[in-house]
């Protein structure tokens, strides 16, 4: 009989083992794992621990990564030594990306430089330059992604968005969007549906070939203490927000041109501007704000626009 309970004992013991095993139940994950990437790194990976001392890009960090499958609240960190690392990367884990020195993404204009499909993921001390793609030549996220003191320079999409297009949570801080152009939609940023917030940041020099030079929302989108400034496109040369809530509060609109209305602003929603300057833009219709949907204006001057007889449409 005791034989009979030991071998009974030992069967559960056996089974709950076994499924714990299955289960990942008692296993916890090592936060704050980190890898490094430097050119010329011949480092390896097996079962998401790095062998050697750097790896040589940045996708064989990251599929390192993907393979040790941290959970969102405790993403593994790479950190990416001074260099033009020419890759484009995709990204499927929850992750930080952090440059050392001047670290830089290049797509060579051969394809869009960063797809995320999971995440979330961070991104500081880049540069992502030199993307091409359909649409979203720098960045295309469909999950949350957030940038610090990080560029998105010279990108393109034939199509829309040439900087970053975004399906879920982008937020940019102490960072830039210059340069990027879109064949139809959004030079440099695209909210699409999501959620955009973006902080002490510069959307400058980017353009659109029909709406949104600088920045197109449709979603929620709030700007903090930014500058969106010299970008162009027929219509919304500088912002277009086409559908949510936008929330303008102490930054600059200024510099931006569009051919038809709305050189600084076209808003079809839900605006309202605060402490804001809306100042020496340009537009036939709209010079510093076309207005078509609700907005509301608080100590913003819309000043200096081109031509000054038509600075703020429907205000």
């Amino acid at each position: 009989m005791r034989t009979v309970r030991r071998l009974s004992l030992a069967l559960a013991v056996a089974t709950l083992g076994t499924l714990a095993s299955l289960t990942g139940a008692g296993i916890t994950h090592a936060a704050g794992v980190t890898y490094t990437v430097a050119l010329g790194g011949t480092a390896t990976c097996s079962s998401g621990e790095q062998n050697g001392a750097n790896f040589g890009t940045i996708q064989a960090a990251i599929d390192c990564a993907t393979a040790d499958n941290p959970p969102a609240g405790s993403p593994d960190t790479i950190t990416i030594a001074a260099g033009t690392y020419d890759e484009q990367l995709v990204i499927n884990t929850a992750v930080n990306l952090v440059g050392e020195g001047d670290a830089v993404v290049d797509g060579n204009n051969s394809g869009r430089v960063v797809t995320i499909y999971n995440g979330p993921v961070s991104m500081t001390n880049l540069s992502i330059q030199d993307g091409n793609s359909g649409y979203g030549g720098g960045v295309l996220s469909f999950g949350t992604l957030t940038l610090d003191n990080s560029s998105i320079t010279d990108n393109s999409a034939s199509y829309g968005a040439g900087g970053i297009v975004s399906y879920g949570t982008l937020t940019l801080d102490n960072s830039s969007i210059t340069g990027n152009s879109a064949g139809s939609g959004a030079g440099g940023i695209f909210n699409y549906g999501g959620t955009l917030t973006l902080s002490n940041s510069i959307v400058r020099g980017n353009e659109a070939g029909f709406l949104g030079g600088g920045i197109m929302s449709l979603g929620t989108a709030t700007i903090i203490g930014s500058n969106v400034t010299d970008n162009t496109a027929p219509q919304a040369g500088g912002i277009f927000n086409e559908s949510g809530t936008m929330t303008v509060s102490g930054a600059t609109v200024r510099g931006n041109t569009a051919g038809y209305r709305g050189g600084g602003i076209l808003n079809t929603a839900t605006l309202v501007v605060s402490s804001s300057n809306v100042v020496r833009n340009a537009a036939p219709s709209g010079s510093g704000i076309y207005n078509a949907g609700l907005l509301t204006l608080t100590d913003s001057p819309v000043q200096f626009n081109t031509p000054a007889t038509d600075q703020c449409h429907n205000c």
